[in-house]
């Protein structure tokens, strides 16, 4: 399969920095070539399933966008995160039970960008 995945034109494996007082939405953008027909699309903000996508065909091209306020969906610090964070990434399945998944896109919240 061929996945391409981005949020607010951020491709996968990107770190966006979010203005501490942030509540602006996230357009998430999916296109998976699958080598059998794509039945799901799975989007997963915070490992929570919070979109789902139901594929007709080999190729499947959807946008979604994220309206609940970022306030709401900060994760705490860890000991690899030093500030408040979220992702998002994608979880793909095939009409044969193949599966793939995108790498994440990772929001820092940070009063200065």
């Amino acid at each position: 399969m061929i996945v391409e995945f981005t949020v607010n034109g951020q491709p996968m494996g990107s770190e966006i920095c979010a203005h501490a007082s942030g509540r602006g939405t996230r357009v998430v953008r999916a296109r998976v070539m699958g080598t059998r027909v794509v039945t799901k699309i799975e989007v997963v903000r915070n490992n929570q399933d919070v979109y789902t996508y139901e594929g007709l065909s080999s190729l499947a091209e959807f946008e979604w966008e994220d309206t609940c306020p970022l306030d709401d969906l900060w994760l705490p610090p860890t000991q690899h995160a030093k500030t408040p964070f979220m992702f998002y990434y994608l979880r793909v399945t095939q009409a044969d039970g193949e599966m793939a998944w995108a790498s994440p896109v990772w929001f820092s919240k940070t009063t200065a960008c």
